[in-house]
């Protein structure tokens, strides 16, 4: 019962005060177990909701509030098709499949077991989520494009342009733009209009995926 106590802390004293007023999302914020994304030895830190843990060398469970304030500018329906990229410990895949209406999550197979256990576990609807794993995710999944959303777990430091070509006409990617090194935006890029822009109040982890690579990496 504290461990829910925690969740409603954080709609409370996060979310609302930063302006998170969805319903709906508030709604499957407080219904999935955030607890269940992490290791034991984590769970008192993935109860601190305004910071990112690691997970593994390349994974973390990042800060909610950014990824919150993201989703809800994004204004996912539920007749909507999202892809989340990475998957990683898949909280963010189950959160938005409560207000999506069909989820890929993309993963590398070595990392199969920080998804594998909560998913089996955690509240959410199960139907709505798909889990792949695959050996390169920077490609995104076209296999089953086009989609309304794609959500970047992980800030960028260089944008993929060539996901915008997995988008629907009216198609958006949700992410946290670090190609400026002081500074990290959180962004929408839709994919037929301006890209909407905000300045996030702390670090996001950057991926692996989306590093900038040096003119030796060339």
């Amino acid at each position: 019962m504290e461990v829910k106590k925690q969740f409603i802390n954080m709609i409370n004293n996060s979310l609302k005060p930063s302006g998170i007023h969805d319903q709906a999302l508030l709604s499957a914020f407080l219904r999935v177990e955030r607890d269940y994304f992490v290791e034991n030895g984590l769970k008192d830190h993935a109860l601190v909701y305004e910071n990112s843990t690691p997970l593994s060398k390349d994974r973390f469970f990042s800060n909610t509030k950014v990824y919150a304030k993201l989703l809800q500018e994004a204004k996912i329906t539920g007749d909507e098709k999202v892809l989340v990229l990475p998957l990683s410990c898949g909280y963010y895949g189950a959160i938005i499949a409560h207000i999506a209406g069909e989820v890929w999550g993309i993963e590398l197979p070595q990392n199969e077991h920080l998804f594998n256990l909560p998913l089996k576990t955690a509240t959410y609807p199960r139907e709505r989520l798909h889990s792949v794993l695959i050996a390169e995710l920077e490609n995104g999944y076209p296999t089953k494009a086009p989609y309304d959303v794609i959500f970047i777990d992980g800030a960028v430091e260089e944008f993929p342009l060539h996901l915008l070509d997995q988008l629907t006409h009216k198609g958006r990617i949700i992410y946290v733009d670090h190609s400026d090194v002081n500074y990290f935006y959180g962004k929408i890029m839709y994919k037929n209009k301006m890209t909407s822009s905000m300045i996030t109040e702390t670090q996001i982890p950057v991926s692996d995926l989306f590093r900038k690579k040096n003119v030796f990496e060339l």
